[in-house]
């Protein structure tokens, strides 16, 4: 879907550009490079509009942790390159008394009770997933 909004929006912009430089207007183009800096301001703020869109969803994702009986902050090193052990940063992140604690199972391995990362590997979207967070 983005991608053919991007395509979209690109061939748009293909198609207005060169109506905003007129001949006219040579050499200095004031009217088009007006237009264009609109363009770009109209962006920033989509850009913003997005960024607060972002936070008012995690926050609406705390709430709904909570009301599930975990902790509102969760730490996210899903897009981090290098492994981090999720009890020892939660831990660090203040929320000790919160997280479910690890058993080992009879082979000897390791699992999680029922409670913070139940969700990780169902096929859930962001919205349904109340552990899932957004990053900006």
């Amino acid at each position: 879907f983005v991608a053919s909004v991007y395509n979209a929006a690109s061939s748009a912009g293909n198609i207005v550009g060169p109506l905003l430089f007129n001949s006219k207007d040579a050499p200095t183009y004031h009217p088009g490079l007006r237009d264009c800096l609109a363009i770009f301001i109209a962006l920033v703020v989509v850009v913003a509009l997005q960024w607060v869109n972002l936070i008012w969803l995690n926050k609406r994702q705390e709430k709904k942790r909570v009301a599930n009986g975990k902790p509102a902050k969760m730490v996210d090193h899903s897009m981090e390159k290098h492994y981090h052990d999720f009890a020892e940063d939660n831990k660090t992140a203040g929320m000790v008394g919160e997280v479910e604690q690890v058993e080992r199972t009879e082979h000897g391995g390791l699992e999680m009770q029922e409670g913070i990362g139940e969700n990780a590997f169902l096929d859930l979207t962001d919205r349904q997933n109340d552990e899932f967070v957004y990053i900006y």
